[in-house]
């Protein structure tokens, strides 16, 4: 099973992504994030049992 935590800053677009995500079984949504200061201390936990196998992130570019 893959772990992995939704990283964006609109609530509504980390809800559709969990949505799109309920039949893949084998990924486990382990959290989420609105920013990405959150997301690089959830990724840094020293606990490498609670360290994702997967990341979906968005990202904005100029």
């Amino acid at each position: 099973m893959l772990t992995a935590p939704i990283v964006d800053y609109d609530s509504l677009a980390r809800c559709l992504l969990r949505e799109y995500l309920k039949p893949h079984t084998d990924i486990k949504v382990m959290g989420e994030c609105g920013n990405g200061f959150a997301a690089v201390q959830a990724l840094t936990d020293p606990d490498t049992a609670r360290r994702p196998n997967l990341l979906f992130l968005e990202i904005q570019m100029p």
